[in-house]
């Protein structure tokens, strides 16, 4: 239970410090036109680090998404196989529920 609240809060928590960067990047780059020419590059360099933490972050979001997809599409394929006809049952079930949805439009 506590991993399931784990697992639907990440992306709030990954959303939420990708935009504490965001915000960074923005100030930085307002920082940037008003400061001196020999503070530029400090500048940059703090910019050029705060997008690559972004990228970071966006990268481990995305792989952390893309593991947990495998393991459910292995359940899934798991109980399908140990439980057949229940999964034919649940098919057709959700099948009857879309076509009555579709049926009403």
């Amino acid at each position: 239970m506590h991993r399931r609240n784990t697992m639907s809060k990440s992306p709030q928590i990954a959303a939420k410090e990708l935009d504490k960067i965001l915000v960074e990047a923005r100030t930085l780059l307002n920082t940037a036109g008003d400061d001196a020419a020999d503070q530029a590059s400090a500048v940059t360099a703090r910019l050029k680090n705060a997008l690559h933490q972004a990228q970071d972050r966006l990268n481990a979001f995305g792989t952390d998404v893309s593991d947990r997809a495998r393991k459910t599409a292995k359940v899934t394929d798991e109980y399908v196989h140990a439980n057949p006809w229940q999964a034919i049952g649940v098919g057709a079930a959700v099948g009857i529920v879309i076509g009555a949805l579709a049926a009403r439009r």
